[in-house]
């Protein structure tokens, strides 16, 4: 089939070539009726007309701005730039992909010393060649505008990077001076001054009065909304968590009923917080020092809110928590942790105050040297919290707590280092490193038990969907979303870490970039694609699977291996062709895996090659089928059924009903007792042992009766009695039978065996036994003398003798 669409597109495309050739010479390419070929790579990229001088602005910029907002925001512009040149490589793909399926369907150009080829098929693949150049063009341009911004945008990270690292490793004298206070009071007075400055300039303009009935008297109403939703928080909360009362719900589910009540104190806090900074922009109120003021007035009333939140959430008081400490390093815990909110608090007033007054950084460290000690112990205090938390003993702590003592034990440890180093660098003078520190470590640990009581909501909604209690924490959902609720908090610690928005935004972008194969870009939305196309595959094969077996196949005489081994090999080649067809579709180009697949194969042929011969031999099972599903197989000095045929091992159920895993490798290569195999047919034998003097004609008349009046055994052959001979203890004989079906071989044996001794006690013929008689004497003097380390001497003697039926039923 293959074959025969490339004969037909190499037919057409040489019919197009010979009605060009006929109607004028050589294949036209428009060129006439199109602008030149630059014109046209420039229209077809968005912004790559005025990249050359957006480039050069950039690079004469880096050679002299400081400013590192300026530098930002020209980076944010160059990033969009970048992205619109990333997407620009596929613009022209579908029609590149066209033409390297015609140019394939041509064939590859004859070799040096080769027959030269047609020139209808030399023109026609001139043409398409020139074609594909031309489409190629603004995916290369676009690939130089992309590396060239690509560049750029590292020298600008380079520079920015280098101005914040200045910023961090700036040092001042240490504020313990004394000689830097009066700068701090000076710059609490100039903030002073500064909102004072702003206010009066507001009330005496000339435009104020006319905006007393639009702004102020709107404004009033919303600050005083926002002031009772902040003050009265816990009434909220307080209101909420009556209500629920009434339903009894806080006794069902304690865990789900607190968080909602917290949300209750939460969010209106949260309101009232963003309607204090709406009532100022309503009344119209303006100013470099106002608009500071109202965002440091935010900040810190923020992680009063925040703190007030996480503590009773984390660790409350008559009910489970998300980390079940004992009652008094929880009491000291929550204590700790609203001495961090109140530090923090402290370090955005401090903050605010230097950017209204604008002092310097003399000044600034004064100011902040209470905040970042305060900061500096809350955090040593919580610290030692978690230290201990982590190193309390439990009886049957199981692997979830442990690894949370864990966690806390690292975190507890890391707290202590940076507050103490955060304490030590603000003395030192260095106040930004510390600020940053102990702001990053606050932060930190704050998202940290943000994710503990989002995960212990996960279980209690979890409990709440099984209608289970709260305290099983059991299921696999609630794991995978704690899993997930930790990736997404690392890009939230980059950033508290010092990661800027933008490198998360490169990140993003190199992995949308994906990586290239050869002449083929993988990108993520191409690997979304193969595995969906892939699953889609894999469910219709699973599919095909089911209806065979079920609907078709059971119509049919086939037996239960040939079934079972053409619904495995259907397995087999449906998921080959899902992948094959999910990477193609994807645009991967398999052949340019050729190099990779050789290298594995030295590996395969090394490291994997029994996995690869029990995988073959697998195959052959399958289809040679020497043993099927169902037979009973005796290999390696095991016998059982064969239960399961995989492609890498078959499963044994044995008679103890024990499973026995079997590589394919040795069903291939040893030897194999099929018992079943072809029919169910078998043969039986039994011994059988009579005395002597007993007519052996007799015994075989009686046993081939016997043998004869059982439904399992069968009459053609008939049975046959087997007379071995005189043994050591009587006449031996052996019964062979053959049976209808050898899986009831057990059964039969037994039945025969109990046949055998009814009839033999009728007939009276006797069953012999061995017997030994032993004769013990003691030994004289002279035997003392001539062996002394002798004792006694026994000389055992063994006969085979008719048991006496007047004798001892023991023989004796």
């Amino acid at each position: 089939m293959i074959r025969f669409l490339g004969a037909l597109l190499l037919w057409l495309s040489l019919a197009v070539a010979g009605v060009a050739q006929d109607q004028g010479g050589d294949v036209p390419l428009s060129e006439a009726a199109s602008p030149s070929i630059e014109q046209a790579v420039l229209d077809q990229i968005p912004g790559l007309r005025e990249w050359p001088k957006v480039a050069d602005q950039v690079r004469d910029l880096l050679d002299r701005e400081q400013d590192v907002a300026r530098l930002e925001a020209v980076r944010a512009d160059l990033a969009q730039r970048r992205e619109a040149f990333l997407e620009a490589q596929s613009i022209n793909d579908a029609q590149i992909e066209v033409l390297r399926g015609m140019l394939n369907a041509l064939g590859a150009p004859p070799a040096d010393g080769q027959a030269p080829e047609l020139p209808q098929i030399r023109q026609r693949r001139d043409y398409l060649n020139s074609e594909l150049e031309t489409l190629y063009e603004p995916v290369l341009a676009a690939q130089e505008a992309f590396a060239d911004a690509n560049a750029l945008i590292a020298a600008l990270d380079q520079q920015i990077r280098k101005s914040y690292k200045e910023q961090f490793l700036d040092r001042t004298p240490s504020p313990l001076f004394p000689t830097s206070w009066p700068g701090a009071v000076q710059a609490v007075f100039d903030t002073a001054s500064a909102i004072g400055r702003d206010t009066r300039a507001h009330f005496s303009s000339e435009g104020w009065r006319s905006n007393v009935t639009d702004g102020v008297i709107l404004a009033l109403p919303v600050l005083l909304i926002g002031l009772i939703l902040l003050l009265r928080a816990g009434t909220w909360r307080r209101w909420i968590e009556g209500w629920l009362d009434g339903f009894g719900a806080a006794r069902r589910r304690p865990g789900l009923v607190a968080f909602v009540v917290s949300l209750g104190q939460l969010i209106p806090a949260l309101i009232g917080l963003h309607l204090l900074g709406s009532a100022v922009a309503l009344s119209g109120l303006r100013g470099e020092a106002v608009d500071v003021l109202v965002t440091g007035v935010q900040a810190t009333l923020l992680p009063l809110i925040a703190g007030n939140w996480i503590a009773p959430m984390l660790l409350p008081e008559g009910r489970p928590s998300p980390v079940d400490v004992e009652p008094g390093l929880a009491t000291r815990a929550r204590r700790n942790i609203w001495l961090v909110a109140i530090a923090t608090s402290l370090n955005a007033v401090a903050l605010t105050v230097i950017r209204i007054s604008g002092c310097d950084s003399t000044a600034a460290g004064a100011l902040l040297l209470v905040p970042h000690v305060l900061l500096a112990l809350s955090l040593i205090r919580l610290g030692r919290d978690l230290s201990t938390f982590a190193t309390v003993d439990e009886e049957d702590e199981d692997d979830e707590r442990s690894l949370l003592k864990t966690i806390a034990g690292l975190f507890g440890r890391a707290a202590l280092v940076v507050s103490v180093g955060g304490a030590v660098l603000t003395v030192a003078g260095y106040s930004t490193a510390a600020g940053y520190l102990l702001r990053a470590e606050a932060l930190t640990l704050a998202l940290c038990a943000l994710i503990l009581i989002l995960q212990k909501l996960s279980y209690d909604l979890y409990a709440l969907a099984r209608r289970v209690p709260e305290s099983q924490r059991e299921g696999l959902l609630p794991v995978l979303l704690g899993f997930l609720l930790t990736l997404a908090a690392i890009p939230l610690l980059a950033l508290i870490w010092g990661a800027r928005v933008s490198d998360l935004t490169d990140v993003w972008s190199a992995f949308r970039a994906g990586i290239t194969i050869g002449q083929t870009r993988i990108s993520p939305q191409d690997i979304l694609a193969i595995l969906l196309v892939f699953f889609l595959g894999y469910a219709l094969t699973r599919f095909v699977q089911l209806t065979l077996r079920h609907q078709v196949l059971t119509r049919t005489r086939l037996d239960i291996g040939a079934r079972n081994a053409i619904v495995a090999g259907v397995g087999y080649v449906g998921i080959a062709l899902s992948g094959i067809v999910a990477f193609t579709s994807a645009g991967i180009d398999l052949s340019s895996l050729a190099f990779v697949a050789g290298a594995l194969s030295i590996g395969i042929g090394f490291g994997l090659q029994n996995i690869v011969s029990n995988f073959v031999s697998g195959i052959i099972l399958l289809i040679g089928r020497p043993i099927t599903e169902g037979d009973w197989i005796e290999v390696n000095g095991q016998m059982g059924y064969v239960r399961d045929i995989s492609v890498r091992s078959t499963r044994i159920e044995t008679f103890d009903r024990r499973d026995l895993i079997v590589p394919n490798g040795d069903l291939v290569s040893r030897t194999v007792t099929n018992w079943t195999h072809g029919n169910n047919v078998g043969r039986a034998i039994i011994p059988v042992r009579v005395a002597f003097g007993t007519d052996t004609r007799r015994v075989e008349a009686i046993l081939t009766q016997i043998a004869e009046g059982h439904s399992m055994v069968s009459l053609n052959p008939a049975p046959f009695v087997y007379f071995k001979g005189a043994g050591e203890n009587g006449l031996e004989f052996e019964l062979r039978t053959i049976l209808r079906d050898v899986n009831f071989l057990l059964n039969v044996e037994t039945d025969l065996n109990h046949e055998i001794i009814l009839r033999f006690t009728e007939e009276g013929i006797e069953i012999p036994y061995a017997q030994r008689d032993v004769w013990m004497r003691e030994m004289s003097d002279r035997d003392h003398a001539a062996k002394p380390e002798s004792g006694t001497i026994s000389s055992v003697r063994s006969t085979a003798q008719h048991a006496d039926p007047e004798g001892d039923a023991d023989g004796r």
